[in-house]
C-alpha cells in the first residue's frame, strides 16, 4: 500500500507564530498517521528540528507588512500562485490550504484530491463594512469568493461567528467545522504557576503578542502615562513597533517598558510578575479572537481586553475579565483606576476555573484530533 501524501500551502511565512501554532498539531497528526508531508511556505529556508519530518518549501522572500497596500498585495498574489505551483506531483491525497491572506484562495491554484480551506478570519465581512472603496471591491469578490469556496471539501474555521458568515456564502453544499485557535499541550502546562510564584509587589500589566495595526497599542501607553505606579510591557514585535517607541519617547512616557521578541522562557517570568495580561483588537476586527487570549487564560492571571464582537462573548465564560471599548484610552484608564482604587494585587484563585476550561476546550492537539480524524475516515471510506 502507498504511502499517503498530504500538501499545506501557506499565505503567509511560516515564521509567524499564529501559523506555526495552528499547523503543527495538524502537522504532527498527519505525521503520526501515516502521511508524509509538505509544507509549501512564503519565506527564508531554514531547518525546524521539531518537524524534521515535513519537507519545508520555501518560494519568494516573504511579505513585508511595512509596504504598502499595492505592494503588498501584489507580492501576496504572485505568492498565492508560486506556493500552489511549487509541488507537481499529481499523487497528493490531502491538500490544506490556510488563509488569513484571501490571495491564496482567490488566486491559488486548487488541485486534484481532499481539499481543506482553514479560514482564520471572515475578512470579506470587514470590506462589506468598510470604506466605499472596500464595498466597491467587495461587490466583485463575494461572488468569486463564493464559487471558490464551493471547490473544497471541508472548511474549517476558528470561531461561531465565522461559520456563521460562511455558512451564508455557500449554504449547506460544503461541511464547515469549527477549529478554534488554542494553545499547545506543552504551553499549557509550562503556564502552571505555583502560588508563591505569583506574588508581586508591583502593579505591572503586560502586553505580548503582535504589535500591528489591529493591536492599535497607542491606546495602551496613553493609558498606562496616566498613572505613574504602574508599570506596562511590551513584548513582541510587529510594524507598529518602532513607530510607538518613538511615540512613547516623544511624549516622554517613562513607566512603558519594550521588550522585543522574547524567548519563551523569559517570556513567562514576565507573566509571573504580571498583576494583569492586556490585549486589544482594533474595532474593525469584530469577528475574530486573539490566540493570546488563550495563553493569557492559561496563566490564571486577570485579563484586560479591548474589542467587542467574538472575543467578548468567548471571555463571558471566563472570570477574572476587564473588558473595555477597543481604541479608547480613556475606558482602559477607568478600568486600570478602578482595579487600583480597590486595592488589587492578585486574585489567582478567582480564575482557577480558567484553566479548567482551556484544558478541556482549548488545548490544540486535542481539538485538531477530533477534526482530523474524521477527516481521515471520510479519505479512507472515498478510496
Amino acid at each position: 500500500m502507498k504511502q499517503q501524501k498530504a500538501n499545506i500551502y501557506l499565505g503567509y511565512s511560516w515564521d509567524q507564530a499564529t501559523i506555526e501554532n495552528r499547523i503543527t498539531p495538524i502537522l504532527m497528526f498527519l505525521n503520526d498517521h501515516g502521511y508524509e508531508c509538505s509544507v509549501m511556505t512564503p519565506g527564508i529556508e531554514k531547518n525546524f528540528s521539531n518537524l524534521h519530518f515535513a519537507n519545508f518549501k520555501f518560494v519568494n522572500g516573504g511579505i513585508n507588512r511595512k509596504e504598502n497596500i499595492f505592494s503588498r498585495l501584489f507580492k501576496e498574489v504572485m505568492s498565492a500562485k508560486k506556493v500552489t505551483s511549487y509541488s507537481k506531483s499529481k499523487d497528493i491525497d490531502l491538500h490544506l490550504y490556510t488563509v488569513p491572506s484571501f490571495m491564496l484562495l482567490i488566486f491559488g491554484k486548487l488541485r486534484p484530491g481532499y481539499k481543506i480551506l482553514d479560514i482564520r478570519d471572515a475578512l470579506w465581512v470587514y470590506l462589506k463594512a468598510g470604506p466605499f472603496h472596500f464595498r466597491l471591491f467587495s461587490l466583485f469578490l463575494i461572488p468569486y469568493l463564493k464559487k471558490r469556496l464551493l471547490r473544497f471539501d471541508l472548511i474549517s474555521c476558528t470561531n461561531q461567528f465565522e461559520k456563521k458568515e460562511i455558512v451564508k456564502l455557500i449554504k449547506d453544499k460544503v461541511p464547515v467545522v469549527i477549529l478554534p485557535n488554542g494553545i499547545s499541550n506543552k504551553k499549557f502546562n509550562l503556564l502552571k504557576f505555583k502560588e508563591s510564584e505569583n506574588i508581586t509587589d508591583k502593579f505591572e500589566i503586560t502586553y505580548a503578542g503582535n504589535i500591528g495595526y489591529a493591536q492599535n497599542l497607542e491606546t495602551f501607553i496613553n493609558a498606562i502615562s496616566f498613572f505613574p505606579e504602574v508599570t506596562g510591557n511590551i513584548i513582541g514585535e510587529g510594524a507598529d513597533l518602532e513607530r510607538l517607541k518613538k511615540y512613547a519617547l516623544e511624549k516622554n512616557i517613562v513607566n512603558v517598558n519594550f521588550y522585543g521578541r522574547l524567548p519563551w522562557k523569559k517570556l513567562i517570568l514576565i507573566y509571573k510578575k504580571s498583576s494583569f495580561l492586556y490585549c486589544q483588537l482594533s474595532s474593525n476586527y469584530y469577528s475574530a479572537i486573539p490566540s493570546k487570549l488563550y495563553e493569557y487564560l492559561s496563566t490564571n492571571k486577570p485579563v484586560i481586553f479591548g474589542g467587542h464582537g467574538a472575543a467578548v462573548k468567548f471571555l463571558e465564560k471566563f472570570e477574572g475579565v476587564y473588558v473595555c471599548k477597543p481604541d479608547d484610552h480613556i475606558s482602559l484608564r477607568n478600568i486600570i483606576k478602578n482595579i487600583i482604587s480597590k486595592s488589587y494585587l492578585n486574585h489567582s484563585k478567582k480564575q482557577l476555573i480558567n484553566r479548567n476550561i482551556i484544558e478541556n476546550e482549548f488545548i490544540r492537539e486535542s481539538m485538531t484530533n477530533k477534526i482530523y480524524d474524521d477527516v481521515l475516515t471520510k479519505l479512507k471510506n472515498s478510496i
